[in-house]
Formats: C-alpha cells, structure tokens, sequence
C-alpha cells in the first residue's frame, strides 16, 4: 500500500490510499485506489528521471495513450518569465 498525492502544477490538490500490485501491461505496476476501483494508474520507470504510465490495462494497446512524465525540480522557473509581456502591455485588455 502506498500514499500516493495528486498535484495541479504545483499545489497538492488530493491523497489516495492505493495498492499496488503487478499490471496486466508487460513491465508496469498498477496502482490503484484502495476506496475507488476507479482510480488507477500502470506506471512504469522510462529512466532515472521520467516515467510512462497508462490510465487502464485497456489503453496500452493503443500507443497514443501513453503518457510521458519528466521529473520536476522547480515549478514555475522559465527562462522566458520575464520576456512575456502582460495582457495589459501585449495589447489584449482595452
């Protein structure tokens, strides 16, 4: 069992409680949400900094599907911060 937080760029926005077990996709683990069935992810290591997961056993035969995660050290650190203009400066707020 593991707990696992959800985040919405860079606030923790929900904690589940979720098993994890062997995924019916070759090379993934399931994890999936110990009060809802509903929750779950197959998530399996890319590298040492991303990983590839699916929302069900159902979408791995669709390559499309795939969703690719890097790993994060700082949110909202852009080097082009500073280059955008505000909509007020940029023209679109009369």
């Amino acid at each position: 069992m593991v707990t696992a937080t959800f985040y919405l760029y860079d606030k923790p926005v929900k904690e589940a409680l979720m098993i994890a077990r062997q995924s019916e996709i070759p090379g993934f683990v399931e994890f999936y949400g110990y009060e809802s069935r509903e929750l779950q992810l197959h998530v399996r290591m890319a590298d040492d900094n991303a990983f590839q997961a699916f929302s069900s056993a159902d979408e791995y035969r669709r390559p499309e599907k795939l969703m690719e995660y890097k790993k994060v050290e700082q949110f909202n650190k852009s080097n082009y911060e500073s280059k955008l203009k505000s909509a007020l400066d940029d023209g679109t707020v009369f």
